[in-house]
């Protein structure tokens, strides 16, 4: 996988302006969090992620937040619910920032959100929304400096999708429709940018279920080869991820 850990080298300026933040992410993609955990450290913000509804409850409780960012597909519940109760909790109310794939900032903004980002959004309009500010050219020319080592994310992330769309298979399920289903898995391979995934996106955007699992298992094979698979790219034994 052609990513790489490199130093940003942007200004102190732009280093600092999410100094002492407390940024909490809710995001189930592994691969997106571990981006955004890069941009928000790099920034001089402290971050927390929790990948659904029941731990954002927890860290809005004992993290306390300074901003808060949403990605609305959520497998225990729906994001904007989660808005919705943070707006009305006890605990002081943090900046709120919905992150989506989908055109939906009127619903965003009437469960409560400050503010509201399509994907892919780039890191200087997103620093810019999280501080309610300008942010300085030296952010902007960081580019994808900022990208981190993805590789136990991204083979966590794809082990999700190809799981869900075995099941999807065997179940004559809508693959659009599943919780790690193809707009998860599309979002996950656009983040990801690796060349020897480009076939496994191209079958996502035609809707070819069988070459979708076949790219999935053959790239999973060699990136995590812990995992014993059977003919039909099962696991043949369990595999718990951290």
């Amino acid at each position: 996988m052609n990513v790489v850990s490199l130093q940003p080298s942007i200004t102190s300026a732009a280093r600092g302006v999410l100094h002492a933040k407390r940024v909490l992410l809710v995001e189930d993609s592994a691969t997106a969090a571990a981006i955004m955990a890069r941009m928000i450290r790099a920034a001089g913000g402290r971050f927390r992620r929790a990948d659904g509804v029941e731990a954002a409850m927890r860290h809005m409780r004992s993290f306390r937040p300074d901003i808060l960012i949403v990605d609305p597909g959520l497998p225990d519940g729906d994001g904007l619910d989660l808005i919705a109760q943070v707006s009305q909790a006890r605990f002081a109310r943090p900046r709120i920032v919905v992150l989506s794939g989908s055109p939906m900032e009127a619903e965003a903004m009437a469960a409560g959100a400050d503010a509201f980002l399509l994907k892919p959004a780039d890191r200087a309009s997103l620093l810019s929304t999280l501080i309610c500010a300008p942010v300085g050219a030296g952010w902007q020319q960081a580019g994808d400096a900022l990208r981190p080592d993805m590789r136990e994310s991204l083979v966590t992330d794809l082990r999700r999708a190809q799981l869900c769309l075995l099941e999807v298979k065997l179940c004559g399920r809508d693959p659009d429709a599943a919780q790690f289903g193809y707009p998860f898995l599309g979002a996950v391979l656009s983040l990801a940018a690796d060349p020897d995934l480009a076939s496994c996106e191209a079958a996502v955007e035609a809707r070819q279920l069988d070459t979708v699992l076949a790219e999935l298992k053959t790239w999973l094979s060699r990136a995590d080869p812990i995992v014993d698979l059977g003919e039909d790219g099962v696991p043949l034994r369990s595999v718990s991820y951290r």
